[in-house]
């Protein structure tokens, strides 16, 4: 939201500049000379397909999903290897020797980077450190979901406080 909010912030600063929000912007048509799309350029949440489609007319782009993220292509995206060290220097500056990471770490490439690296960090630091992996997608499902807060209750209530929990969603 902030890259965007920026983004808007800047257009309005510049004479001829026009920033729109589209969800679709592949399946705009041009009001104006140009490529297809009537698009100068594209920021987006680009999945993979999207992003070879804005390759191939011609369009240029900067990704703004992580999960999505490939090398040569530009975007901008949150430093996960710093939020883990972040959130693990947080909780060892406060006392805390064991701690836990929560979430859905084979889905969500950001996700398991950040867990790798408040672990990593936990681990450099003398502390005790476990992770646990969320089922993708639980929400989707009700039986999925209370199968999940079942196993969240159990995996808390054989830890021993002072416990440190860090719970992280992908962005």
């Amino acid at each position: 939201q902030e890259v965007f909010a920026g983004v808007q912030r800047y257009a309005r600063e510049q004479k001829g500049w026009q920033c729109l929000i589209d969800e679709h912007p592949l399946d705009r048509k041009p009001s104006h000379g140009g490529n297809q799309s009537g698009y100068n350029g594209v920021i987006a949440r680009a999945s993979t397909k999207m992003q070879r489609q804005l390759k191939r007319i011609g369009i240029p782009f900067v990704n703004v999903l992580f999960q999505t993220a490939s090398e040569g292509t530009p975007g901008v995206y949150p430093d996960a290897a710093k939020l883990g060290r972040a959130a693990a220097d947080h909780l060892l500056e406060r006392g805390f020797r064991a701690l836990c990471y929560m979430g859905e770490l084979s889905l969500h490439k950001h996700t398991a980077a950040v867990g790798s690296s408040f672990k990593a960090h936990t681990d450099e630091g003398g502390a005790d450190c476990e992770l646990l992996q969320l089922p993708d997608a639980s929400f989707l499902d009700a039986n999925i979901y209370r199968e999940v807060e079942r196993r969240i209750s159990q995996w808390i209530e054989r830890l021993t406080p002072p416990v440190a929990l860090f719970v992280e969603e992908a962005p």
